[in-house]
């Protein structure tokens, strides 16, 4: 299915690379401490000072230390993380578009990466928001499921590897290869060591996948390196985080998913969040629950989604949010696979009128992307 040819463009490279670190230097440094940008920074400056470059899921951390070649000047070591940004979402582009040129022109596998690379909610009811029916008529963020966010260090530079490791386990589904397993395996620790919330959510949905395509008694052998790797990962970073005395734990409460209100308020936000997936899947469910990637990237966000709703940090790190992250990963993987759907697999095979309709709605979505980023600098909030 894949189109054998060159799709990296010195041009476009640049380009991405320019622009995403002007945006990640004016946000460093206009928006100062409403991102998490500055604290990231702080936290590398620390590990430096401290000589604890190597706990946690310390791999950005330790990434920014070496490229401002350890220095103790604050301003070098964000300049340094708005570099390493500004290369994770280079190489983000550059993913998104050499999967998209396996189907479609340069060209248009060059528009679908721009797009996907900041496409955003669509709130098409926004006006109800001042009926009360969502939280503030200024925001744009908290509630929703985001497919992107520019605030937070570990995400942005965990996507790539998160996309990398989707598509990889896509490709060994399709066709085993023992070899491909080291890869995935390697992709794994990489992702937990960045920031370990899209690998909880992998934990879970690849090996039901893997069962629920090739059968149990074959299973093994696609999932047992990666998982086993990835858990041994996890508790190198559970241990030199949760090792103190400092209070920090897991828990699992039920609490939330016992209370209508809550899943009245949270469909709410899905729908907005996910417009343009949930309508297109309205009129092509037929043929998308015949398809096992859907049925994996489903499985992901409802588990992505779970954790969130289950999983509860307590002691210092309670009010991180660290149990939402995995869902932008899901979110965004879920607009992947529909532009996909829309832009090259049921191109000619449904209604132009309804497609173009669809294409619109996408338009939408990507547009709303731009708005949310000059929200973003001209409030200096995030939310």
């Amino acid at each position: 299915m894949g189109i054998k040819r060159t799709t990296f463009s010195i041009v476009d490279t640049i380009i991405i690379f320019v622009v995403s670190l002007l945006l990640f230097l004016v946000l460093m440094f206009y928006l100062d401490e409403n991102t998490d940008l500055v604290a990231h920074a702080r936290i590398a400056k620390e590990m430096n000072e401290n000589g604890n470059l190597f706990s946690g899921n310390f791999l950005l951390y330790f990434l920014i230390n070496l490229f401002s070649l350890f220095s103790t000047d604050f301003q070098v070591i964000e300049i340094s993380l708005c570099v390493l940004l500004a290369l994770a979402v280079t190489f983000k582009y550059n993913i998104i578009k050499s999967y998209f040129a396996g189907f479609l022109t340069l060209k248009k596998a060059g528009f679908l990466s721009c797009s996907l690379s900041i496409i955003y909610i669509l709130p098409l009811f926004y006006f109800l928001k001042y009926f009360g029916i969502f939280l503030n008529t200024e925001n744009m963020y908290l509630g929703y499921y985001v497919p992107n966010v520019w605030h937070n260090s570990t995400v942005i530079f965990l996507f790539p590897f998160a996309i990398l490791l989707y598509l990889l386990s896509i490709k060994q589904l399709n066709e085993y290869d023992k070899k491909r397993n080291y890869f995935i395996a390697i992709l794994v620790i990489l992702n937990v060591l960045i920031k370990p919330s899209f690998f909880f959510v992998f934990l879970i949905a690849y090996p039901l996948t893997v069962i629920f395509k090739v059968g149990l008694k074959d299973s093994a052998k696609y999932f047992l390196l990666p998982i086993t790797t990835g858990l041994l990962s996890i508790l190198y970073v559970y241990l030199t985080i949760y090792s103190g005395d400092d209070g920090s734990a897991v828990t699992i409460s039920f609490s939330n998913i016992l209370n209508a209100t809550f899943w009245i308020n949270n469909g709410k936000y899905l729908l907005v969040s996910l417009f343009f997936p949930l309508l297109y899947f309205a009129f092509n469910y037929k043929s998308l629950i015949k398809d096992w990637e859907f049925l994996y990237v489903i499985l992901l966000f409802i588990v992505s989604v779970g954790v969130f709703y289950l999983c509860r940090e307590v002691g210092p790190r309670a009010n991180h949010g660290n149990f939402y992250w995995q869902i932008v990963f899901t979110t965004w993987l879920v607009f992947l696979y529909m532009a996909k759907q829309l832009f090259v697999v049921n191109v000619k095979k449904t209604n132009m009128r309804l497609n173009s309709m669809f294409k619109v709605l996408y338009s939408l979505h990507v547009v709303m992307g731009v708005v949310y980023i000059i929200k973003l600098l001209m409030t200096k909030d995030f939310g």
